[in-house]
């Protein structure tokens, strides 16, 4: 709807300004703002100048709704992260406490060691559930406090080795992104496994973009088994959401691929782009 004023209210008696358009900004079916027109006699008020400014009025009422439809759509995308963020693997704590308890007794001061870890694995489980990035320092310490406990329990049959390019510490990556690649690795890659196993965790620039894999010598994966990793009916929660967080966040070009023949290892590819932490 169009308004037509008579009269401009103005507190300058010398204003040229006599009359003025004014018409609605809606965000649905309420009226959230107005657009106004000012002219300086009625002969500036053409059919063509309503049409231009029903027109521009039209536009930026569309222009507020999409604004609105995509704040929601970012609402929905950070709820939709934050509840793949708290799918934790519940067995994860029963072991440590278990390996802590059988700490305690023979080597006190590896008990509380392993306490502290566990502390700032849980610690950074609760920050990923509110902050949806974090960055590379604190992902890999997040991954050596996961492991530091893992290590304890298999004992002499896990080993870990790192090969990070340096100086990319305070770049920025999806909260716990790393430590459930690894995470998937001890309980998928290494059942059933009597020699010792190899993780191998490698992190390089490409071009925009950041690659990081997490390998192992483990059992490997059947290729009908492969096909349906990442898939919903597969049962590594884990990996599975770090590429659903990956995908929601940056796209469908980034996320996991992985690579895998049994008895020769698994190989999980992850692929995102490269962000600099802001200080």
């Amino acid at each position: 709807m169009l308004i037509v004023r008579d009269r401009v209210i103005c507190h300058d008696p010398y204003c040229p300004l006599h009359k003025a358009i004014i018409a609605p900004l809606k965000r649905k079916d309420e009226t959230i703002g107005t657009l106004k027109f000012y002219f300086q006699s009625e002969a500036d008020l053409s059919s063509i100048t309503f049409e231009f400014v029903k027109g521009l009025s039209s536009l930026l009422s569309l222009q507020l709704e999409i604004a609105e439809a995509e704040k929601y759509y970012q609402l929905m995308k950070e709820a939709q992260i934050k509840a793949l963020h708290a799918q934790v693997h519940p067995h994860f704590l029963f072991n440590a406490l278990n390996t802590i308890v059988s700490c305690v007794r023979i080597d006190p001061n590896r008990a509380r060691q392993l306490l502290v870890s566990l502390a700032y694995y849980f610690r950074k489980n609760l920050v990923g559930a509110t902050e949806m990035l974090s960055t590379l320092e604190e992902e890999i310490r997040h991954v050596k406090a996961y492991l530091t406990i893992e290590e304890a329990r298999f004992q002499d049959k896990l080993r870990v080795r790192y090969e990070i390019e340096e100086g990319y510490e305070q770049m920025t990556l999806p909260t716990m992104t790393l430590q459930p690649l690894v995470e998937n690795a001890i309980i998928h890659g290494f059942r059933d496994m009597d020699t010792v196993g190899l993780i191998t965790v490698y992190g390089c620039r490409q071009e925009d973009d950041i690659r990081f894999c997490v390998e192992d010598n483990g059992s490997g994966i059947e290729p009908e088994r492969l096909k349906m990793l990442l898939g919903e009916a597969s049962s590594s929660v884990g990996i599975r959401n770090v590429d659903k967080r990956i995908k929601l966040l940056y796209g469908s070009r980034y996320g996991i691929e992985i690579e895998s023949e049994p008895g020769l290892g698994t190989r999980v590819n992850l692929l995102i782009p490269y962000q600099k932490h802001a200080d």
